[in-house]
């Protein structure tokens, strides 16, 4: 059967509006459902969240890590390569 019939039978057949059909829930997006039926897409939200707290997590470390290997040069030229001179 073709989709568009399939999506006119559906509505014909729901006698709530808010409901979300079979076919709605696999083919709309969350901003269409949003928009057709009220839907506040919390799924959605909260993974837009998720994205943002795992960058942030993933800066942090990335950040940690380029001190700490920093500093660990420092100290090994410092410790190591005292009377070290780069223009001999």
């Amino acid at each position: 059967m073709n989709h568009a019939v399939l999506l006119q039978n559906e509505v014909q057949q729901s006698p709530n509006q808010n409901q979300v059909t079979f076919t709605d829930r696999f083919m709309l997006g969350p901003i269409e459902k949003y928009r057709k039926k009220g839907i506040f897409p919390f799924k959605f939200v909260s993974h837009i969240f998720l994205i943002f707290l795992t960058c942030a997590q993933i800066l942090f470390i990335v950040n940690s890590q380029i001190e700490y290997s920093y500093n660990s040069i420092r100290t090994f030229q410092s410790m190591f390569m005292q009377g070290y001179d780069p223009n001999l």
